[in-house]
């Protein structure tokens, strides 16, 4: 019966030739021996370090080792598995080798004695065409989604190392719903790919762990998602609700399309630019071509020369942060409850200050060293000015916001911030929540003869 399990567990549905990869990953390695000899299973200390894999079947499973080869097996099931590997703490384990076909497994692997890698069979050398990445895809979802240890970045991994056509993998891409903001709205400008709400939802409520990082150039630590409280008190068919309700032009206006259209240099796009963005076999691709030096070197190099730097990435996400925050903070407005962080009517504020002002640096929430911890909703550098955009809780208790004695605090807090600009020679200008503020704006161009 044993022998039977064994034989059936090297079948898979890509054809590899598993029964010979597990033979190699069990041959005599001179780095994991005990003494110069090969390190066995007994070796392994389960109790401390225990097997830690269960698979639907939910049965038992233990390590054996049968004609020279270790494997994971059940009473019903069997798993190849590497020799016994020793690192230069004296961990041991194996490495389980899955071919995922859609039967959930669930792996410790942390600090247990079996544990599995997407890369070990480089699986990716295995698909070849949109087809094969997104039935894989499919399967690898389904086979170890549950994990801890579980991200979306293997799964792009299996996209940008395998051998499918470059066009393939960025349909895959875009069927998968794995590209960034970033990517998804540089290639909407170079290829003409459409963007449209569903492109909002899926960063706001379906995927918001996508890996906002441009290889060797970028990693942002900006979290793509709503705040806490607003989770709190809302719904997802509220979002659902608004999302689907904003117009192209709407859309087009989140992703900042306008803006990156204006920064890039399209005329200097170059064959290989959309595989850099995605990072699609950078290092296969850089060792073919023969090309000479640091490898993230030449990539910023190359990208540079489109203008694709860490600083138009940090731009580009702090634009997308405060359209963000604006969506959110409209939903919570029409629910009828207080908007969250920097106050929409202050972002909106802030975008007529900046297009009245535009020789000048407008800075949001500005907070220089005589200001202590507080901060400047809007300051104008040249011009010494700090505007305020007060909301209804800076004129009334508002429970939301603490009622009376957040309210009382607030006072305090307004009246410090007031003495500070005056001590320093900063005019401050107060704007209140319900004013217009078009009408606002003007009176300060006015104010300082700007035409």
């Amino acid at each position: 019966m044993t022998s039977e399990i064994i034989i059936k567990c090297y079948e898979n549905y890509l054809n590899i030739d598993l029964k010979s990869i597990h033979f190699e990953m069990n041959s005599y390695s001179e780095y994991h021996t005990n003494n110069g000899t090969k390190l066995e299973i007994k070796d392994l200390d389960i109790v401390n370090h225990p097997i830690g894999f269960t698979d639907d079947s939910n049965e038992i499973f233990r390590l054996i080792n049968f004609e020279n080869k270790n494997f994971l097996i059940s009473n019903s099931r069997c798993y190849p598995c590497s020799r016994v590997y020793e690192n230069v703490d004296g961990y041991r384990w194996v490495e389980v080798l899955i071919i995922p076909n859609g039967q959930k497994i669930t792996i410790l692997n942390k600090n247990s004695s079996v544990r599995y890698s997407f890369y070990t069979l480089k699986i990716f050398e295995y698909l070849k065409s949109f087809d094969d990445l997104i039935k894989f895809d499919q399967l690898y979802l389904e086979t170890f989604s549950e994990n801890d240890w579980f991200t979306i970045l293997e799964r792009i991994q299996f996209l940008v190392r395998s051998e499918a056509r470059p066009n393939e993998i960025l349909d895959a891409f875009q069927k998968l719903k794995m590209l960034n903001p970033f990517q998804l709205s540089l290639i909407s400008i170079t290829d003409g790919i459409s963007i449209n709400k569903k492109d909002i939802q899926n960063y706001l409520l379906n995927n918001n762990t996508i890996p906002l990082s441009i290889p060797y150039i970028s990693n942002p630590s900006f979290n793509f998602k709503v705040s806490d409280s607003t989770n709190e008190i809302l719904e997802t068919e509220d979002f659902l609700g608004f999302i689907n309700s904003l117009t192209n032009e709407e859309v087009k206006v989140f992703f900042e399309l306008n803006f990156l259209e204006d920064s890039l240099k399209t005329d200097n796009i170059y064959p290989e630019f959309k595989l850099d963005v995605l990072g699609i076999k950078i290092l296969e691709r850089w060792e073919k071509g023969g090309f000479n030096g640091n490898v993230a070197n030449n990539i910023r190099n190359r990208m540079s020369s489109v203008n694709i730097s860490e600083k138009l990435i940090r731009e580009y996400y702090k634009r997308i942060k405060r359209n963000l925050r604006s969506i959110e903070n409209k939903i919570r407005t029409k629910k009828g409850f207080n908007i969250v962080g920097s106050l929409y009517n202050e972002s909106l504020l802030y975008n007529l200050i900046q297009n009245a002002f535009p020789n000048y640096e407008v800075i949001t929430q500005y907070s220089p060293d005589w200001l202590g911890r507080q901060r400047i909703d809007i300051f104008i550098k040249e011009l010494n000015l700090a505007i305020e955009y007060n909301g209804k809780q800076h004129y009334e208790p508002v429970t939301y916001f603490g009622g009376k004695e957040g309210f009382l605090k607030t006072v305090e807090r307004d009246k410090m911030k007031k003495k500070k600009c005056k001590r320093n020679e900063c005019e401050l200008i107060e704007v209140k929540y319900d004013e217009d503020l078009q009408e606002t704006v003007e009176k300060i161009k006015t104010r300082y003869n700007i035409v």
